[in-house]
């Protein structure tokens, strides 16, 4: 529930309105200019900082590591030992519908250790609840260390429900691979 001050009391907002022409009307939701074409908005948050709108619960694991869930962040982390090709995921734990939402955004970082091209980190959205890295319908997939960030993946031609997978995966035991994620939304 969103909260405005009025004569120093906060009270509950209910509707919102807008002056069009001298004349107070209520809107009927948030509309942004994309490309020149007013659209609906709609952010459906899935994570933010710490609050969990979907549930995330521990997915595929392989190899060393750890995943841990932190006041603002979820943190996933794979690597620290003799074993190669380790992978530890935080999965949805209900597939969700993508209905109206054309890109999922995340806001996340990378605190990899080692050469870039063995460390990995992903999100995938798929019909697969426990897949495995290369498993998707669509994914936002990079390499290396990276400051915090928002990256974004085009789900526009999926319909029907997914799963949304945060993967850190190594390819070499001399690395390791460690994000924290922020927050992860539709729109």
């Amino acid at each position: 529930m969103k909260h405005v001050k009025v004569g120093g009391v906060w009270k509950d907002v209910r509707g919102l309105w807008v002056n069009i022409g001298g004349v107070w009307k209520p809107t009927i939701g948030t509309y942004c200019n994309i490309g020149g074409v007013w659209k609906k908005e709609v952010q459906v948050p899935f994570y933010n900082l710490g609050t969990e709108n979907l549930p995330y619960v521990a997915g595929y694991s392989n190899g060393q590591g750890s995943i841990s869930k932190q006041p603002d962040h979820l943190y996933v982390y794979a690597g620290g030992g003799a074993t190669t090709n380790s992978q530890k995921t935080y999965v949805s734990n209900i597939a969700v519908s993508l209905l109206n939402i054309n890109t999922i955004y995340i806001d996340w970082k990378s605190e990899g250790v080692g050469q870039e091209p063995n460390i990995a980190v992903a999100l995938c959205i798929s019909t697969v609840k426990n897949g495995v890295f290369g498993t998707y319908n669509a994914t936002i997939y990079k390499k290396g260390a990276f400051a915090r960030t928002v990256d974004s993946v085009n789900v526009s031609s999926l319909t029907g429900s997914y799963y949304l997978r945060i993967h850190a995966a190594i390819a070499w035991n001399d690395s390791t691979s460690l994000i924290r994620v922020y927050k992860i939304w539709g729109q």
